[in-house]
């Protein structure tokens, strides 16, 4: 799969469009974005600015990035390109609620990572060097990148690391300009990145994405939006105690949380018994309160929240 996917990849290339009124147009990256790619067509043409070039062609931004079908025909029909190899990618949005599908899957926006940019330095490397176009317009974000609980990168065994902080946070839709602030830093921030294989429960993310998850009874029977969430924090509790907050654990704490956490979840309700009795046991080794919030602590709050 590896091989295909980079396969896929080196075979983008751009070509001159006569059928519409850009200079320059390219081929959609293997798992790009409809708003990601209108950023990087801008940059293409020297437009540096997504919000400017979308108005150049009466494109709505906040549609790009909601998946509308209607504006991704637009873009796609712009480019040149096929709509459905775009739209694919599109996070779309539900109604005027905060959640998302993609890929037949519900994401809340909790479970993206909307706020920041974060990439594999190394995926960005191979961009820059596959092409000889303009530099700006040759790197890309991966729709999986998107996905707050995948933290790695399985092509090259290496950690995502966020770019675009600061002022540029707030062009955070306008990816080729953040990606932009990165490309001289790169080689820092491949030494920065943690090298470490995907876990198990990203595998399984990343699987039940493009279908290749292997079957998994009792992760199987919840949406995969609660898996992920579910994963957390119960990996949580398990490995930093039941009063741990999760959100406020560095990357490398919350890879190895998550990690664990879906493989209790995996192992069916032998393995969730299993963490439930070791939580009663340190409970009544260390508290004199009683109730299922000092037991079961986030995890409790979580689970009467989302189960109410």
């Amino acid at each position: 799969m590896r091989r295909g996917q980079l396969r896929r990849a080196r075979n983008a290339k751009v070509e001159r469009n006569p059928e519409v009124n850009l200079p320059w147009t390219l081929t959609p990256g293997l798992l790009e974005m409809p708003s990601d790619f209108a950023s990087r067509l801008a940059a293409r043409n020297c437009r540096d600015d997504l919000h400017d070039f979308c108005r150049d062609f009466d494109l709505d931004v906040q549609g790009l990035v909601d998946g509308s079908t209607e504006v991704i025909v637009q873009l796609a029909r712009l480019a040149g390109i096929d709509a459905e190899t775009i739209g694919r990618e599109a996070f779309v949005r539900i109604g005027r609620e905060r959640r998302y599908l993609h890929k037949g899957h519900e994401f809340l926006i909790s479970n993206l990572s909307r706020d920041r940019v974060r990439v594999c330095p190394a995926c960005l490397e191979e961009d820059v060097s596959r092409h000889d176009f303009r530099v700006l317009a040759r790197p890309y974000r991966r729709s999986t990148w998107l996905i707050d609980y995948v933290r790695t990168c399985p092509l090259h065994d290496l950690s995502l690391v966020t770019v675009g902080t600061g002022s540029m946070v707030a062009r955070r839709h306008d990816t080729s300009q953040v990606l932009a602030m990165a490309l001289p830093q790169l080689g820092t921030l491949t030494g920065q990145a943690v090298k470490r294989e995907p876990s198990s429960f990203e595998t399984y993310v990343r699987g039940c994405l493009d279908g290749t998850a292997a079957p998994s009874p009792w992760p199987d029977a919840l949406p995969l939006h609660a898996v992920m969430r579910l994963s957390a924090m119960v990996g949580g509790s398990e490995v930093r105690g039941p009063q741990v907050a999760i959100d406020s654990l560095a990357d490398p704490e919350r890879w190895e949380a998550e990690a664990v956490g879906f493989d209790i979840l995996a192992g069916g309700e032998v393995e969730i018994f299993a963490f439930l009795d070791r939580l009663q046991s340190s409970f009544l080794d260390g508290h004199v309160r009683h109730g299922p919030h000092p037991l079961f602590g986030h995890l409790y709050e979580w689970l009467a929240v989302e189960f109410h």
